[in-house]
């Protein structure tokens, strides 16, 4: 990023769209907090959207250029004042000393519902420690399966090739995952002991139809999955509503995509709005029998909810503020609780 992040977190009632809250921080000089937060075009997963957070958000996770302004540090910044956690300067997830090399820490996020907070280090490793904990000691997860990693709990997702890690959500569970394959979205096992019918990292189902081995004038070997429609093509998994069903969202329209037992079918693909133009953002109620989302126009942002009920309305909640007084209108919608 090219300049230092203000960060303003807001609250809001779901009902009258009344402000409730807010924390709002200048960070230091030098940090960056992610290309999901900080770019209006990039609508990323509601999960990976909320793991920038701690579990009360309280941290936003980030990076700070590393001492001597060589390479980056993980870390987070208090939504209070702005600052840095403290750093252990111990090696490992710690802040470099002054006599280490360089560091090339990335990948900061938060294990859900926790303040563990993850990284990738610059020997391609996986890192986490306990924000909450000062003197907590770093713990080693392994080699990072991907450049980017995802987690599902506190287990790193594995995710095909070509597939974007900013746009991949895991199945409750996290035994089954969907992504975003440039045009199409993609479903996949986990773990490829599970897979069956060419479901797998090396071979993921598609689930839009198109004639996907002539894309791009390449010749490519593909399996759709049965059941797979073309209203999918261009269409992004953002969440799992349940065990069963996906949402998967372009800016006309939010789909819910529900699947066989076994993820060998898709068995409905409902839209779950009227086309409305430039729709992103949507997070599942706490009860996960709605949703909110937002409407984008111009300068203006509009805060909406509707009901996962068959034939429901959706309800527009009330404009939102789009000026923090740092990198501009940049609004992502985060969480519902």
């Amino acid at each position: 990023m090219s300049r230092t992040p203000t960060v303003a977190l807001r609250s809001f009632s779901m009902q009258s769209g009344t402000q409730t809250g807010e924390k709002q921080a200048a960070l230091p000089t030098g940090a960056d907090i992610g290309t999901i937060l900080c770019n209006s075009d990039l609508d990323g997963t509601a999960p990976l959207t909320r793991q920038r957070f701690n579990s009360d958000f309280t941290l936003v996770s980030g990076t700070l250029p590393g001492p001597g302004g060589s390479g980056t540090v993980a870390t987070a910044f208090s939504l209070a004042d702005g600052r840095a956690v403290e750093r252990r300067s111990d090696g490992g997830a710690g802040s470099p000393s002054k006599e280490s090399t360089p560091s090339k820490e990335s990948a900061p996020t938060f294990q859900a519902g926790t303040s563990n907070l993850w990284y990738q280090t610059a020997a391609g490793r996986l890192a986490s420690r306990d924000l909450a904990q000062p003197a907590a000691v770093p713990v080693d997860h392994g080699i990072s399966p991907s450049p980017e990693f995802v987690l599902a709990g506190d287990k790193p997702v594995r995710y095909p090739s070509g597939v974007d890690a900013r746009r991949v959500a895991a199945n409750p569970a996290g035994t089954v995952a969907a992504g975003f394959s440039y045009p199409s979205p993609v479903l996949w096992h986990t773990d490829d002991s599970a897979n069956s019918g060419g479901n797998s990292l090396d071979q993921p189902l598609y689930l839009d139809h198109i004639d996907h081995n002539k894309h791009d004038g390449e010749e490519r070997q593909v399996t759709e999955i049965p059941g797979a429609s073309s209203n999918l093509l261009g269409c992004v998994p953002r969440l799992w509503i349940n065990a069963r069903s996906l949402l998967c969202t372009n800016e006309l329209h939010f789909y819910r995509i529900s699947f066989k037992a076994d993820y060998s079918r898709i068995t409905e693909v409902a839209k779950l709005l009227p086309e409305s133009p430039k729709i992103r953002d949507a997070v599942l109620s706490p009860d996960g029998k709605a949703l909110a989302y937002l409407k984008a126009e111009g300068p203006t942002v509009d805060l909406y909810r509707v009901s996962l009920a068959e034939d429901a309305k959706p309800v527009e909640v009330g404009p939102l503020p789009t000026n923090t007084g740092g990198i501009g209108d940049i609004v992502h919608l985060v969480a519902w609780q």
